[in-house]
């Protein structure tokens, strides 16, 4: 993915826009407050940035190991933290998930040319994150010649102060834009992202949750009933939390309960992404879970500066998420043919390679055999040697045929195996099918975003 394609609306925005705001609202000394931002700017706040780093990747862990670092925007010293060096981060993977999906978004925009007006609920906004991001492509649509609607923004947010930080930020970029100029509102909302559905009645063309289920206990199913209701047409709800374990499995559960629950229907078409079967998870418990990793370079000077003093610089956008779609506008029918990956590349003793694929209540094995590159997060179609109709197919001994947890069985060919390659997991609830026996000679559809695995450090004694 490459963020160079929004640029220069992106150093605009967060080398220009966020330092001057950052300058004039949270320096120490009034003197300090007219000047340009500089290293020596950089220098002062890169204190405060790895100090929250800290608190949201190590501190006050949860049973469940998610991060709980609730309050830490009530801090005049964090949210100016936030908004140099995660605002710009969290901002990239909306959108690395924008060019993923670029239906949604027509989506979301059709439903406000029919309505007059793109409604986009922006649900735990914080500085409104996930709209400066659509906000970034929208502008470079409008560039390209695209017509676009008014829009209405609804941000959500418990802390007032990181709300108005956002606004006076985005109002500076709408003005940059002339698309924008006259024709996008933010209203602020300080309350939680579980009212929504009663503060904006009318309906949503997009509804955008970053980050916040990491940060509170998770909704009850009439949450995200009522919030789905909202979303009748349009872009859907897309959710995106960190790439960790504990929020990953979270996303699969709520997936989960969503269709047992009768809030979505079962059905592939149901979700954008990442999920191409409407079966259950198999990655909602167990060692492994489902999130993707996304090679980018994050533009800026100032990005590339905190990284620095971080000791890490960003090449990856690491993150799990789970984009539902609105009931009136489905998701496109997957392919039968493609998989998504769960993994990169796993190199065996022999030298042979596999990868981990996703099926319906279970992950499995197929050779990597194709010599481009490919990795977790990609998509994998079976090639033409590599589905046995089900009929020719010879079944294990012993195997059952049906299934049990109501998922589809109508359209989904033969799993991928390698040399009789096992199941690696099942979910409890599953039927034991163990797919049929299907030579290799598959082929990815998605270049790899990811490097091969080199060799392993030797082992110090």
């Amino acid at each position: 993915m490459s963020l160079r394609e929004l640029e220069p609306n992106w150093t605009w925005l967060f080398d220009g826009a966020v330092t001057r705001h950052v300058k004039r609202s949270y320096s120490p000394r009034e003197s300090w407050r007219g000047r340009p931002f500089t290293r020596q700017d950089g220098a002062f706040q890169i204190k405060a940035i790895r100090e929250l780093s800290m608190r949201l990747t190590i501190e006050r862990k949860s049973a469940m190991g998610r991060p709980q670092a609730r309050g830490y925007l009530e801090h005049g010293r964090f949210r100016a933290a936030y908004l140099l060096y995660f605002l710009p981060l969290q901002a990239a993977k909306f959108a690395a998930l924008f060019e993923e999906h670029p239906g949604a978004i027509d989506a979301a925009l059709a439903d406000g040319e029919r309505r007059g007006a793109m409604v986009v609920t922006d649900l735990g906004a914080g500085p409104g994150t996930a709209s400066l991001a659509l906000l970034l492509v929208l502008a470079q649509r409008a560039e390209r010649g695209a017509a676009l609607p008014p829009i209405v923004f609804h941000w959500f947010d418990e802390e007032r102060r990181i709300l108005h930080d956002g606004r006076e930020i985005a109002a500076a970029f709408i003005e940059r834009i002339p698309a924008f100029r006259g024709r996008v509102r933010i209203d602020l909302h300080v309350e939680s992202f579980g009212e929504a559905a009663r503060a904006v009645p009318e309906p949503w063309s997009l509804a955008l949750l970053g980050h916040a289920l990491n940060e509170g206990p998770n909704p009850p199913l009439g949450v995200w009933r009522r919030l789905l209701e909202r979303c009748e047409r349009g872009g859907g709800l897309l959710v995106v939390e960190p790439a960790s374990k504990g929020n990953s499995q979270t996303l699969s559960e709520i997936r989960d309960q969503l269709f047992t629950g009768h809030v979505i229907p079962r059905e592939p078409t149901a979700i954008w992404g990442p999920c191409l079967h409407a079966a259950g998870c198999p990655l909602a418990e167990g060692r492994d879970w489902c999130h993707t990793s996304v090679r980018a370079t994050i533009p800026g000077e100032w990005f590339t500066f905190f990284s620095r003093g971080l000791g890490s610089e960003r090449n990856w956008l690491k993150y799990s998420y789970l984009w539902l779609a609105a009931a009136g506008d489905p998701a496109p029918e997957p392919s039968p043919f493609v998989r998504r990956v769960l993994s990169d590349p796993i190199h065996q003793s022999g030298g042979a390679a596999e990868l981990l694929l996703c099926e319906p209540n279970q992950v499995v094995r197929t050779s990597a055999t194709s010599n481009r590159k490919i990795g977790r997060g990609d998509l994998y179609r079976l090639g033409a040697t590599g589905v046995v109709p089900p009929a020719a197919a010879k079944k294990p001994a012993g195997t059952a045929s049906s299934r049990s947890d109501g998922g589809s069985t109508s359209s989904r060919p033969p799993s991928p195996r390698s040399d009789g390659g096992s199941i690696l997991r099942r979910r409890p609830h599953a039927a034991s099918t163990s797919g049929p026996e299907v030579p290799k000679g598959a082929e990815p559809v998605t270049r790899s975003r990811r490097k091969p695995p080199g060799p392993r450090p030797p082992k110090r004694r």
